[in-house]
């Protein structure tokens, strides 16, 4: 019986590992889809270094800022970041957040010192969009309140905004088993670490909603299952009163930044025009 017991644990925690690795691998398929010619540059040094590449017009008064979620990387974005309709509208510039891509390789999970290491990004006299998928619109969030005159709009995609909904899950503790993280690539356990600090880091910004100045827009799929919908009611209670819009898409879950693409562009293409 005991031999039986830690057979079905290994066979257990293997499977997870596997899915885990199998789920990574897809997102990092979906990621290199679209080839983007795109210039890269870097601000800072080390140990907080940060990488981010620009496509677009650089002559246009937009300037649109994408923060990849966790883990991530710039070429979440690839798809908008080589679209013509886009690069002609605005300049794109893509970021990898510290910890990820090209940028330094220790992770932050600080959601005001992150907003601080990319400030550089939003001195210009372009307006400013902040879009951000799933963690990156806790940052993009984050960003806008910290820096209400830079900011203009941000859009916010199935992000994780509830501190109540956003506690470290099952899953999450099971990735921190010793014989798990043999199994985890880095990039993961990177992740697993920004998610344990996320909730209260959102339970941080909790109380200063109020000094949000940009235009909000929120795409959130209904069936989300990693940044549940409950997100996105949470943020328009905190807007309550300010410019906030919401899509609320019946249908979608979290992957929407890359299974819905048109949706996405048109809704930004949406945006830069009211600017």
């Amino acid at each position: 019986m005991f031999t039986l017991w830690w057979r079905l644990c290994i066979t257990t925690i293997l499977s997870f590992s596997l899915l885990v690795v199998s789920g990574y691998q897809w997102v990092q398929l979906v990621q290199a889809s679209v080839d983007v010619n795109a210039n890269s540059y870097f601000i800072g040094a080390e140990p907080q270094r940060l990488h981010y590449v620009k496509t677009g017009n650089s002559d246009a008064a937009v300037r649109v800022i994408f923060i990849h979620g966790t883990p991530g990387q710039w070429q979440n974005y690839s798809y908008y970041l080589a679209d013509e309709q886009l690069m002609t509208q605005a300049e794109l510039v893509a970021v990898d957040r510290i910890g990820f891509g090209l940028s330094s390789a220790t992770v932050s999970p600080s959601l005001a010192t992150q907003a601080k290491l990319l400030k550089p990004l939003l001195e210009t006299d372009k307006q400013i969009i902040l879009v951000g998928h799933s963690l990156g619109g806790s940052l993009a969030t984050k960003m806008a309140i910290d820096y209400p005159v830079q900011v203009a709009s941000i859009m916010l995609v199935a992000a994780s905004l509830d501190p109540s909904l956003e506690s470290p899950r099952w899953y999450n503790q099971v990735i921190e088993w010793p014989v798990i993280r043999w199994f985890v690539p880095e990039k993961l356990l990177k992740a697993n670490q920004e998610i344990f600090s996320l909730a209260n880091e959102l339970e941080k910004m909790a109380d200063d909603w109020s000094k949000l100045k940009a235009k909000v827009h929120i795409v959130h799929g209904k069936e989300d299952k990693l940044a549940y919908f409950g997100n996105a009611e949470y943020a328009v209670q905190q807007l309550m009163g300010k410019a906030v819009s919401l899509n609320a898409v019946a249908g979608e879950g979290h992957f929407i930044l890359w299974e819905n693409q048109k949706l996405i562009k048109q809704d930004l293409l949406s945006l830069i025009q009211r600017l």
